[in-house]
């Protein structure tokens, strides 16, 4: 993937408002009876994968537009946003739970835990705990 080149955090804060936007509209095509087709609003959840596609950056650009002062806060801010939404839907069940925390430890450090206490009961506690970011 060739880089785009983005001259300020601005840049990229404005194509991220964009895609949320794409992705709240997200609409797919069904077969309903009698061969008719139907349009269901489906609101996509965002992923950093699918807005780096969106900005047309690879993940090392991304890692090193963070680190730029230029495009820190802009950058942090839209990983703050994609984590929160994340983290809804995995709570709210929405999409495919595995897909969902696949995305939070890749990009967010995300680590599932499972621990199983005897005492005399079966207990089986499953925790998952946030991370440091790795991209």
């Amino acid at each position: 993937m060739s880089a785009k080149k983005y001259t300020n955090g601005g840049d990229i804060w404005a194509k991220w408002l964009l895609y949320k936007k794409t992705c709240e509209a997200g609409k797919r095509k069904q077969h309903a009876s009698a061969g008719k087709v139907v349009t269901i609003r489906e609101p996509l959840i965002p992923t950093l994968g699918s807005f780096l596609d969106y900005l047309g950056v690879s993940h090392p650009t991304w890692k090193s537009y963070r680190t730029k002062p230029a495009y820190r806060n802009e950058c942090n801010q839209v990983m703050e946003a994609i984590q929160a939404r994340l983290e809804r839907a995995l709570v709210n069940n929405e999409g495919n739970v595995s897909g969902l925390k696949l995305a939070l430890s890749y990009n967010y450090g995300w680590k599932e835990t499972s621990a199983v206490e005897t005492n005399g009961k079966l207990e089986i506690k499953v925790t998952y705990k946030k991370g440091k970011t790795t991209l």
